[in-house]
């Protein structure tokens, strides 16, 4: 895990600059990883939680009250929508978040904040203006400009076109120690926390920090003063994983809906969700279906179509594509990555022959090692959960060879089958083998036995005198 002053020096090294925000908040920061986490994930979010560059102003920065005002209305707008929060109850409830939860959410969001309207001429149209004001996550306010905190991308002008775009960092004015102060905030954050779930969230944490505190112990409700320190303390790393987990899920639904209409508006692509749609008591109920791709981006020239993961629809490189023209052929080829520098100290994988070794020993591994299929799930399960760079490694093994294993699957099953009987065959030839060896061990048996006793009738009769003179 890393420490507070780590992280300070590292990113001080990295960045040529100083943290700009608390030791409390970076350390808030730091509970909500785990210890496998990727440094680099950890700077985005204190670059996340930094305050915007530019002075408190008005909306053109984004950074005033309407901002915080806007997040807590909607947000307590979502409170009602039980769909939305048995989705989400239910996406962080689950073991492992669904690779799928944030586009489940991104439509219930749509589904929330859209209207269908009528123009003048009676026609329908789909009204997404609430939708159209929201802030992309991670941006700031610098020199007139939107610029995503991450990797300085500069997104373009503030005002554009007589709109006022939102940033999603601004800063409110608060009373501290008598001094008045400026203190940053999240829109998103702020959006999150009122969400009926993230404040029972909030609740939660509060509570266990003062059972924890010695100070604060009897302010704790009952329920958590009564806990023990250990169960006190795995709660509160449960519940901050949580926390972070639904702001996560939150900023993936909007990145998902920003990424798709900023394909639609600038390539030769149509974006689509892969849909199952249900008859309950006689209405249509629509249903995002349950694969691990569940976009699907089409050529509008053609009758081209691909699937993609979330990994891969945000990966999408729209600026790269628009250089080609933005044709599907251009789009598709922005999906693919540079190769990863691993840091196993194994040799690189160069050919499939030496993946191919590299299967057999991981093959050999889980059949040897790890004995029966539910003791190797357990393991694996246990395993990734714990580190995140398994588990990337993982998904990205899994996204690869899932193509490949649907086309050669009728190949593999026939193999299998025909390693069975193998397998049946020699066992027959061996319990045979076995059978036939035990018969033959019987046949000497008896025969010696036999020997035994023709020799024993041919002895001489002891000489009882003899003996009795001994």
């Amino acid at each position: 895990m890393f420490t507070l002053e780590q992280v300070k020096s590292e990113f001080e090294a990295s960045r040529n600059r100083l943290i700009n925000i608390s030791d409390d908040a970076i350390s808030d920061i730091l509970q909500e990883y785990s210890d496998s986490t990727d440094i680099n994930d950890i700077f985005a979010a204190i670059m996340d939680e930094e305050p915007s560059s530019e002075p408190s102003g008005d909306d053109v920065t984004g950074s005033d009250l309407s901002n915080q005002a806007l997040a807590i209305t909607l947000a307590r707008e979502m409170d009602d929508n039980v769909v939305f929060n048995q989705h989400t109850e239910r996406s962080l409830d689950a073991k492992e978040i669904s690779i799928r939860a944030a586009v489940i959410m991104m439509k219930d969001i749509i589904d929330q904040y859209t209207t269908i309207e009528r123009n003048a001429d009676g026609s329908e149209y789909v009204n997404t203006s609430r939708l159209d004001v929201l802030p992309i996550p991670g941006t700031e306010a610098k020199n007139g400009r939107v610029i995503r905190s991450s990797d300085d991308k500069d997104l373009g002008p503030i005002e554009e076109d007589n709109i006022t775009r939102r940033v999603d960092k601004f800063s409110v004015d608060v009373v501290k120690d008598g001094q008045k102060k400026k203190e940053p905030r999240s829109f998103w954050k702020e959006y999150t926390n009122n969400l009926s779930i993230g404040k029972s969230i909030n609740e939660i944490i509060k509570g266990l920090k003062q059972a924890l505190d010695a100070k604060q112990h009897t302010n704790a409700p009952r329920v958590y003063q009564e806990l023990s320190t250990e169960r006190a303390t795995s709660m509160l790393d449960r519940y901050t994983k949580r926390k972070g987990s639904l702001l996560s899920l939150v900023k993936g639904a909007i990145n998902c809906r920003n990424k798709w209409i900023e394909i639609v508006n600038n390539t030769e692509c149509k974006v689509e969700l892969e849909i199952d749609r249900h008859d309950v008591d006689g209405v249509i109920r629509e249903d995002i279906a349950d694969t691990i791709k569940p976009f699907c981006l089409q050529d509008t020239k053609s009758r081209k179509f691909m699937n993609l993961s979330v990994t891969e629809f945000l990966a999408i490189d729209v600026d790269i594509a628009m250089e080609k023209q933005g044709t599907y052929s251009a789009v598709i080829a922005t999906i693919a990555r540079a190769a990863k520098v691993t840091t196993t100290g194994l040799p690189k994988v160069n050919t499939n022959e030496e993946g191919s070794a590299y299967l057999a020993e991981l093959a050999a591994y889980f059949d040897q090692r790890l004995g029966d299929a539910r003791k190797r799930e357990s393991s694996w399960i246990e395993y990734l959960r714990k580190d995140e760079h398994a588990l990337r490694s993982f998904y990205s093994l899994s996204m690869a060879w899932d193509g490949v294993f649907k086309t050669i699957q009728p190949l593999a099953e026939a193999l299998q089958a025909k390693d069975i009987q193998t397998e049946a065959r020699e066992r027959a030839k061996q319990q045979n083998s076995s059978k036939r060896e035990q018969v033959a061990k019987a046949f000497a048996d008896k025969h010696n036995q036999e020997i035994k006793n023709k020799l024993d009738g041919a002895l001489p009769k002891e000489n009882k005198l003899a003996n009795l003179m001994k």
